[in-house]
């Protein structure tokens, strides 16, 4: 891993990986959803799109068109935290690919008439987000959590309908500035070329970003429950987690694996009994979500309301038993599945750039992959109960529920 930080603040990491074909790069702004206030929600998102849309042009041809001679794939993701643009291209042509869209972060402008054009296409987006019963539920889960750091990524059609250049302009020159952006590479092409064009390119770009909010997490249990004409219901269950950096990391994430898992875990406790054994829920998973030193593991499950109850009572039973301890069996199969996840993060460079972004991010050394998987393999049953005790009090765990009461 190789890192140079240029004089106006811009931080270039990479790692040289000759026997990859492709060259995946992404530019993250540390700017999402939560930076904005009640007055731009909606902002980072829409600004996503004006970057790459099609009327932006570089030289006298469409930028997504240049793009595509070269075979580059382009694509981009706002969430709460970060806004990021992802450009993977054959190894060959990544000095014109890495070039091209320098140009574009200088040449983008708020352009009124394109405005328009992409407020219809997320307005559509959002329309299909609400017709998604569990998107649609789990934002409205993130904002009862999160408060205001949680509210929709995309906007509401209201927020969406009213913003107009000026916010947009002024979000952009907030938070789109050199010391906030975080260009990663990795494939087949050396540091000194990557940092040579960004120098060229973007080395006289000026600006300081100006303080940004930080997210807090309801405290204390609640059970919130929002009425929606359907027979079935949303449940979340919201659980305290350990942050990014802390020790404690992956032995939660083995914990929550035996727990419930991220859905695909089929041998997992409540996948196991809710699904399999009584057929209660087709939909049952879990995700780990961390803002630096803030965490938070997301239960969800569908099922129809007269069975609600129900399942509540075996989640929250196995919520309970899970602090008794868990068998070597679980511990074995955790560790092994947990790697086994690890290995293929490993092999795809997507993720390979985002762990070298992070370790520039949030201001120390991450373990890589390799180290990580070392570590799962020292974890004992007994630093699952220890974290499984202090995480998992009923006194620190929410419920919201979405959707009709049972009968």
């Amino acid at each position: 891993m190789n890192i140079t930080q240029l004089s106006n603040g811009i931080r270039i990491v990479s790692e040289f990986l000759p026997s990859y074909q492709m060259v995946n790069m992404q530019f993250r702004y540390g700017v999402g959803s939560g930076t904005e206030s009640k007055l731009e929600r909606g902002a980072a998102h829409f600004l996503e799109h004006l970057t790459l849309s099609g009327l932006n042009e570089v030289g006298n041809k469409s930028f997504m068109f240049q793009m595509a001679d070269y075979g580059a794939i382009v694509n981009a993701l706002t969430s709460m935290e970060h806004t990021t643009f992802y450009i993977e291209a054959p190894w060959e042509n990544i000095v014109p690919v890495l070039s091209l869209f320098s140009k574009l972060l200088i040449q983008r402008k708020i352009i009124p008439e394109r405005i328009e054009i992409e407020r219809q296409v997320i307005l559509n987006e959002i329309e299909s987000v609400q017709e998604d019963f569990h998107a649609s539920g789990l934002e409205q889960f993130y904002q009862i959590m999160l408060g205001e750091y949680g509210h929709p990524i995309l906007g509401t059609t209201e927020d969406v309908e009213n913003l107009n250049p000026i916010i947009l302009q002024q979000f952009q020159n907030k938070y789109y500035t050199p010391d906030n952006l975080i260009i990663g590479v990795a494939g087949n092409v050396s540091h000194e070329e990557v940092v040579r064009v960004i120098e060229k390119e973007l080395g006289e770009l000026r600006g300081k970003c100006v303080p940004k909010s930080q997210p807090s997490i309801k405290k204390g249990s609640s059970k919130i429950h929002v009425p929606i004409d359907s027979d079935m219901v949303q449940l979340f269950w919201g659980l305290p987690a350990p942050g990014r950096l802390a020790k404690e990391r992956n032995t939660y994430a083995l914990l929550t694996k035996v727990l419930c898992g991220d859905g695909t875990d089929m041998w997992s406790r409540l996948f196991y009994r809710t699904r399999t054994q009584l057929g209660l829920s087709y939909t049952i998973g879990g995700e780990y979500l961390f803002w630096g030193d803030l965490g938070m593991y997301v239960i969800y499950a569908e099922t129809g309301s007269n069975q609600m109850e129900w399942l509540v009572s075996i989640v929250e039973d196995e919520l309970q038993n899970i602090k008794n301890g868990i068998s070597d069996e679980e511990l074995s199969r955790g560790i092994a599945s947990l790697s086994s996840s690890l290995r293929s993060s490993s092999d795809s460079l997507e993720d390979r750039v985002e762990r070298l972004i992070d370790q520039v991010y949030y201001g120390r050394n991450l373990p890589s992959f390799e180290e990580e998987i070392h570590l799962l393999t020292k974890i004992k049953k007994e630093d699952v109960l220890q974290v499984s005790q202090e995480y998992l009090r009923a006194s620190r765990i929410s419920l919201v529920t979405l959707g009709g009461f049972p009968s």
